[in-house]
């Protein structure tokens, strides 16, 4: 096998694999510093509930260093252009392809990074609602999250394979009484700045990241036309999605993929098909 199957076999099987994305190196600094711009511009405005932030719940929305995440980067509101086109860097489109097939869908873009002020723990979880977590999801092709390293790190615990099954009883501990505690079977992949960890997040996974780390990292998700929506979750139906000129300044990766997530808004209702 060349590769690209070699990734997409790890993928298929254990739920995740890493690749180096050899187009961000030239364009790192650019990168960070329109990273560090998010970061200010997300809290100033997630203060003022204009924007969606993530914090700790012990921590207030004053000052700066409070947060560790912000959803959509793609919005208006927080939109850096180059963070978006390095989803579209080789080998990431091809190895998403080949795993979702040629009808791929947009589901969103985020940002997450280190707090200042205290450590970040993520519980033990799928990423569907809590009371889906015992269960698995064996069709191991329906979407992929793509988690680029501005920075090197090693947060996303995983344990291999999880996405295929439900929960034995000894785990059912992980998402109650002990969603911190190590697990017997998990694996923290190291993604080193300028490589892409790929996710899929049926996996039984958390995350935890010291504030002494510097993290600066791209979440992007896709996922395959005609596969069965994630429980709890709602495709997105923004005005400005549809926005021409938005639109014209994607890659063609992405223009397809946010086209899709468009087109099936409005098979939902959520648009008129009329405005498209």
């Amino acid at each position: 096998m060349n590769d690209i199957q070699d990734l997409v076999f790890q993928f298929l099987e254990d739920g995740f694999c890493v690749t180096q994305v050899p187009g961000i190196a030239e364009i790192r600094p650019k990168l960070l510093n329109a990273f560090s711009e998010l970061i200010r511009d997300a809290e100033e405005l997630g203060s003022k509930g204009c924007v969606k932030i993530r914090k700790s719940d012990l921590v207030t929305t004053s000052g700066h260093g409070w947060s560790w995440g912000c959803d959509h980067i793609h919005s208006p509101e927080l939109r850096r252009q180059c963070l978006l086109d390095v989803v579209s860097f080789a080998p990431i489109p091809t190895i998403i392809t080949h795993i979702l097939g040629s009808r791929v869908r947009f589901c969103g873009a985020h940002g997450h990074w280190s707090p200042t002020f205290y450590d970040y723990y993520l519980h033990w979880h799928r990423d569907t609602r809590p009371e889906h977590w015992e269960k698995g999801n064996p069709d191991n092709r329906s979407h992929v999250q793509v988690i680029i390293a501005l920075e090197e790190e090693s947060v996303v615990w995983i344990v291999p394979a999880s996405h295929l099954r439900n929960l034995i009883p000894l785990e059912k501990k992980f998402i109650t009484t002990n969603k911190h505690d190590p697990h017997p079977d998990q694996v923290i992949p190291r993604v080193p700045a300028g490589y892409a960890l790929l996710l899929n997040t049926y996996t039984l996974h958390r995350a935890q990241c010291s504030s002494f780390r510097i993290r600066r990292a791209l979440h992007f998700g896709f996922s395959r036309v005609g596969s069965k929506h994630e429980p709890g979750r709602k495709i997105k139906a923004w005005a400005w999605l549809k926005d021409v000129e938005f639109l014209s300044k994607q890659t063609d990766f992405l223009r397809e993929a946010i086209l899709e997530e468009i087109c099936e808004a409005a098979d939902q209702g959520r648009y008129d098909r009329e405005c498209i």
